[in-house]
């Protein structure tokens, strides 16, 4: 090959060389950088799909477990309370150990009743209809009713029943709810603010009583009653612990003994109780339960009296009511938890008792 071949080849190589390097070193072109940002957003949207579908199915999981747990905890409380009504009454079917009274659709009024003292006073005089200032629950007159004479078998110069209130009264605030029940279902009301003996002259003992020095006891009330009651017979003086559930707004609400209202569960949307009593063989649903006032609503109608012994079961039903604005759920899967209902039936003590 000629030399000047050589040198042209040469040339021509070297004035070639510069524009491959630019070639090279160009940069992105404006459809790349396009493409690319197109193909980081679809990633992107993917990922935010998937973030957005587990996010949506982790809040459905726990607000799933929360109105279980919600529900859970409806049966946890009122449930104990049905299965401990009636507790401390013993064989008196007449009792009204449960209530049941109807305030809407979906809410309904709970009442369980159980004894407090196991004692239960006599009433020893004739009582009119009309304010109640004392009753006389303990005599040692001869003309009183069988079971008023005092008794005082520790020898302490008290009579024992009258000593039981009272030490349950000045133990527990001073102040009591006592009822007057008549042995048939009915109750009424009264406040039990204190207690007195008496000698056998009639005056009132104001320090430790002497052996066999007191003739009579009574307790000290408050209150109007709307019967008269007659001494003896089946009508006592008892002192009952009353508790209520129902929902107020989507609250489930306890109270006792009728003091302020405590909240015991939010996010509830339904409470309702009824009872199946067993009469023979028919089995009636029961949503309204008040035997005190002879006030029923049952299917089929009850056959004959009401009483305690009779019934089979207390059904409670609830379900959640999660607010429609629920975080991260949509409005179909809220409406899908608001709609399951439970419910569960627990016994009272008369499966015990009978």
């Amino acid at each position: 090959m000629k030399l000047s071949t050589v040198y042209k080849l040469f040339l021509l190589a070297s004035a070639s060389a510069p524009n491959f390097a630019r070639k090279n070193n160009r940069g992105v072109t404006l459809i790349e950088l396009i493409v690319g940002m197109v193909i980081a957003g679809i990633l992107i949207q993917l990922a935010y799909f998937a973030f957005s579908v587990n996010r949506e199915m982790y809040l459905k999981d726990a607000a799933k477990n929360d109105t279980n747990q919600n529900l859970r905890t409806v049966f946890e409380i009122v449930g104990p309370a049905i299965t401990q009504a009636g507790e401390g009454v013993g064989v008196d079917s007449s009792f009204p150990v449960i209530s049941i009274e109807p305030l809407s659709s979906t809410n309904s009024k709970l009442t369980v009743r159980q004894l407090k003292v196991s004692t239960k006073l006599r009433i020893c005089q004739d009582l009119v209809a009309g304010a109640q200032t004392s009753i006389t629950v303990l005599t040692s007159n001869p003309s009183a009713p069988a079971g008023c004479v005092p008794v005082d078998g520790n020898g302490d110069n008290y009579p024992d029943d009258w000593l039981e209130w009272k030490s349950y009264r000045q133990s527990n605030g001073g102040t009591l709810r006592v009822y007057i029940y008549d042995g048939s279902g009915r109750l009424e009301l009264l406040s039990y603010t204190g207690e007195k003996i008496y000698d056998a002259g009639g005056t009132a003992i104001s320090g430790a009583p002497t052996l066999n020095q007191v003739a009579s006891a009574s307790i000290d009330v408050t209150g109007t009653l709307a019967n008269s009651y007659t001494a003896g017979g089946a009508t006592r003086l008892i002192i009952v612990e009353e508790r209520t559930y129902q929902l107020n707004g989507n609250t489930l609400q306890t109270s006792i003994d009728g003091g302020t209202a405590v909240n015991l569960i939010n996010n509830v949307g339904q409470f309702t109780v009824r009872a199946a009593v067993r009469q023979g063989s028919t089995v009636s649903q029961c949503t309204r339960l008040l035997p005190q006032t002879n006030s029923l609503t049952c299917s089929p109608t009850l056959a004959e009296t009401y009483n305690w012994s009779q019934i089979d079961g207390i059904e409670v039903t609830s379900k959640p009511n999660l607010a429609g604005n629920t975080a991260g759920l949509s409005t179909t899967n809220i409406d899908n938890i608001n709609s399951r209902t439970q419910t569960q039936t627990f016994y009272p003590r008369n499966l015990i008792n009978f």
